[in-house]
C-alpha cells in the first residue's frame, strides 16, 4: 500500500472514475479499495461507507467541473452571450475525452447517480441537488448580465436557468443512451431558442433589435 497520508486521496480518485464510468450500484468497496491500492481497513478509516465515500467522489467532481469548465467559461469578465459559447466548446471536449477513454459517452455524472439513486439516497440525492443548484447559477448570472446589458430581453433568469439546466441534462442522457457525443452538437441551437437569440456555427449571436452595448465580442 502507498503512504497512508494519500490513501484518502486515492479512493476518491479511483471512486470518482468508476461511478462516472460505471455506476453507483455495480461499483463495490472492494472494486474502489482494489483500484486505489488500498485495503478496507484503511477504506473505512476514512468513510464510514460508500455512500460517504460517494458524496465525497461526487463533490471532488463537481469541483474539478468548475475548475476546467465552468470557472473559465463562465468568466464574469467575459461577454455574457460568450460565457455560452465557451461552455458549448467545453462540454464538447469534455464528454469527447470521456468517450475516448471509455469507449462510449459517459453522460452526467451527477444527473446519472442522482437518477440511479432517486428516493432511496436521500443524502447523495441531496448532494447532485445542490450541484444542480449551483449549476443553475452559472447560467442565471450569465443571463441576468445578458439581460441588464441589453443582449437579450423579455426573459425571466432563474426560470431560463432551469429549463437550460434541464435541456443539458436530457441531452447528455440522448447522447449516452445512443453512444453519440455528436448529440450535444445541438447544445447551442437548444438554448439559443430558450434564451431567445440567434445561432450561427454553434455559437450564440445577438439579433441586430437586440444588442447591446460591446455587443460584437459574442458574434
Amino acid at each position: 500500500m502507498g503512504r497512508t497520508s494519500d490513501a484518502k486521496e486515492r479512493l476518491i480518485n479511483v471512486a470518482t472514475c468508476l461511478i462516472w464510468e460505471q455506476n453507483y450500484s455495480s461499483v463495490s468497496v472492494d472494486k474502489i479499495c482494489k483500484g486505489a491500492g488500498v485495503n478496507k481497513g484503511s477504506f473505512y478509516h476514512f468513510f464510514t461507507s460508500k455512500e460517504a465515500l460517494a458524496i465525497e467522489a461526487v463533490d471532488h467532481n463537481w469541483q474539478a467541473a468548475k475548475e476546467r469548465l465552468f470557472g473559465p467559461a463562465f468568466k464574469k469578465d467575459v461577454p455574457p452571450l460568450e460565457r455560452f459559447n465557451r461552455f458549448f466548446k467545453g462540454f464538447y471536449r469534455v464528454q469527447s475525452e470521456m468517450k475516448e477513454k471509455c469507449g462510449c459517452v459517459a453522460g452526467c455524472p451527477f444527473g446519472n447517480l442522482g437518477s440511479e439513486v432517486g428516493l432511496e439516497d436521500t443524502a447523495l440525492r441531496k448532494k447532485v441537488q445542490e450541484i444542480f443548484a449551483e449549476l443553475r447559477g452559472f447560467y442565471e448570472e450569465a443571463l441576468c448580465d445578458a439581460l441588464e446589458q441589453g443582449f437579450v430581453k423579455d426573459i425571466d433568469p432563474p426560470v431560463v436557468a432551469k429549463t437550460l439546466g434541464a435541456f443539458s441534462s436530457g441531452l447528455l442522457l440522448q447522447a449516452k443512451v445512443f453512444d453519440d457525443v455528436e448529440v450535444l452538437r445541438l447544445l447551442s441551437l437548444g438554448m439559443a431558442r430558450l434564451i431567445g437569440v440567434e445561432e450561427k456555427d454553434g455559437r450564440l449571436v445577438t439579433s441586430v433589435c437586440c444588442k447591446g452595448p460591446g455587443s460584437e465580442a459574442s458574434e
